[in-house]
């Protein structure tokens, strides 16, 4: 809606850009000595109106069952000539007056080429714009399809199995795992020789989302200690983040030998204590119990904060932990959640 907050917080964003790129420009010419005139004005108007224009060309062409190339070349033919026009017009208006025919001829063709490269790089940039939002509109809209068809077939078993798998596979996915760790070795590099602790929750951080995509076994496990190794560098990078003692009583019960679990399942418990809890007065406990049969018991119990913004969000991490689960576990496992006015408490249990 036109009139809702986030709508004039688009605008003032926009207005924000283009106020910092026309006094990017005009400084550049500022020392370069390119003379500023009033009617610059009138051209930056004419530009602006150009990239908005062609945006909404590409939306309204191509944003559609069926696009047509057709009618979009000729609304961008129709709207660059539209554009040369004003700016002939306007560079004509600004030309001396006692210059002679010729030489007003020869100035107005200058012009023409710089209009038309202004012109070509203002269609350029309202393209990648343009195309940004509607590569984020497509992935939301095949988001909301695919979830409108688990909804239909979730007593679907091998729906349910493909949806799991491939939520996995996205998740491990997401970005190129060479990006990811070129970055986080610069940034350890930057940061290391201003705070050591900084350095350190780097490497930790490093160390997770290594962990995060490894390769699982045939069922989607991994070793459940490695998935508690990673839960201690979770801790421990949560202890460098925070600018007080962090009240935290972890405690395990039982070896975890060779036994597996689905990964980042007890990491993202974990993460959600850290998220939505306060350390500062009560200590948060994380208890494990594995037994020698298999099965093991979690629980995390944490005081809350005052904040509850994002309640809804860990509603979804809750839910698709439990998505997972069911897929890999069937009824052999319980996740439960208490919350009261103060105090958050989570419990796992798994046969594993």
């Amino acid at each position: 809606m036109t009139n809702s907050p986030r709508f004039f917080q688009l605008i003032g964003i926009h207005v924000l850009c283009w106020f910092a790129f026309i006094v990017y420009e005009t400084t550049i010419n500022y020392f370069l000595s390119v003379p500023i005139h009033l009617s610059t004005i009138y051209f930056y108007v004419c530009n602006i109106t150009l990239f908005y224009t062609h945006a909404y060309i590409l939306d309204l062409t191509f944003n559609r069952p069926e696009p047509s190339w057709t009618l979009a070349l000729s609304f961008f033919a129709l709207e660059l000539l539209a554009v040369l026009l004003l700016k002939l017009a306007g560079d004509y208006l600004t030309l001396p007056p006692h210059l002679n025919f010729p030489h007003n001829k020869r100035v107005l063709k200058a012009y023409l080429v710089t209009d038309l490269g202004r012109s070509a790089f203002y269609t350029a940039l309202a393209t990648l714009y343009w195309y940004r939002g509607f590569n984020a509109t497509l992935r939301q809209e095949k988001a909301a399809a695919l979830m409108r068809e688990l909804g239909t077939a979730k007593d679907n078993a091998e729906l349910k199995a493909s949806l799991a798998d491939s939520r996995n596979a996205f998740l491990q996915q997401q970005l190129n795992p060479h990006l990811i760790f070129n970055t986080l070795n610069f940034i350890y590099n930057a940061v290391y020789r201003v705070s050591e602790d900084g350095g350190k929750a780097v490497l930790l951080l490093a160390d997770i989302l290594n962990f995060s995509l490894r390769d699982t076994d045939e069922s989607g496990k991994i070793l459940l200690a490695d998935e508690l190794e990673q839960l201690d560098n979770l801790v421990r990078i949560n202890r460098y983040r925070f600018h007080f003692p962090l009240q935290i009583e972890l405690s395990l019960d039982g070896t975890p030998g060779d036994q597996r679990i689905l990964p980042l399942i007890l990491l993202t418990l974990t993460e959600n204590m850290f998220k939505h809890g306060d350390f500062r007065l009560q200590p948060a406990f994380i208890t494990m119990n594995i037994t020698e049969g298999g099965y093991l018991r979690f629980s995390t119990k944490n005081t809350k904060k005052h904040l509850t913004a994002d309640r809804n969000e860990k509603g979804i991490g809750i839910r698709n932990i439990r998505m997972r689960l069911e897929h890999a576990y069937k009824d052999n496992f319980i996740l439960e959640t208490e919350e009261t006015d103060t105090h958050y408490h989570t419990t796992l249990e798994i046969q594993l």
